[in-house]
């Protein structure tokens, strides 16, 4: 059975390649996702929502590299630090944040992301 850390690159190799069903066999079906800048997605069928609405308005992620994942000794909470960059209706966004995620039985059952916001000059 896939631990949190394995589920959390197949999420991410998803979003990165524009697979909705790659994301959405990475998550059970009650599912709670949370955006680093708030909104929240109850369940797999608002994921698929969401992710078919934002390819179909020509979004893109361009990088989501995972540069350090821990993961719990028995595999069912995994946090990531992640480069992220995407463009977002008609904007690029380069990112700097982290995920904590909790899976169970070889699914992802909750992602809650974070950004790290530069410091102004």
């Amino acid at each position: 059975m896939p631990r949190a850390a394995e589920l959390l690159r197949a999420y991410a190799a998803g979003w990165l390649s524009g697979n909705v069903d790659a994301v959405v066999e990475s998550v059970a079906a009650d599912v709670v996702v949370i955006e680093s800048h708030g909104p929240t997605y109850l369940g797999r069928a608002e994921v698929r929502a969401w992710l078919e609405a934002w390819l179909a308005g020509g979004d893109v992620v361009h990088r989501w590299d995972l540069l350090s994942v821990i993961e719990s000794e028995d595999g069912t909470h995994v946090a990531a630090e992640w480069d992220f960059a995407c463009t977002a209706a008609g904007v690029r966004y380069d990112i700097l944040g982290a995920t904590i995620a909790t899976a169970s039985n070889g699914e992802l059952t909750r992602i809650t992301e974070y950004r790290r916001e530069p410091e102004e000059p």
